[in-house]
């Protein structure tokens, strides 16, 4: 459905605004004025993806980006990134990626 594409777009860009602010999904259903449940069907349907993976893929692409790309502390990137705790952004970043942020930089910044 049109609507339906149309929250999705919406969704898209508001993750790109929101996504270090580490925005709730029901607050990205409340700016979208639809329910995280509908949100989350959305998602499903147009990306194949639940919201929330969506969100997290957008702020594994950025944490990679800043470890390849920065010379920032991989606490710093954390901090940047929305994490108060260096340790979660590390738990979180090696759940996702399947290596530590620092083994992925060691990885990944050759030459």
């Amino acid at each position: 459905r049109h609507e339906d594409l149309a929250v999705f777009q919406r969704f898209q860009m508001l993750i790109e605004d929101h996504h270090a602010q580490h925005w709730t999904l029901s607050q990205y259903a409340e700016a979208l004025d639809v329910t995280e449940n509908r949100l989350n069907e959305i998602c499903r349907r147009t990306a194949g993806k639940p919201s929330k993976r969506l969100v997290f893929d957008r702020q594994i692409q950025e944490a990679r980006r800043l470890l390849i790309f920065t010379t920032a502390s991989i606490n710093e990137i954390g901090y940047r990134l929305g994490f108060n705790d260096p340790a979660y952004f590390s738990r979180f970043f090696t759940r996702e990626a399947g290596m530590t942020p620092g083994r992925y930089r060691r990885h990944n910044r050759r030459g």
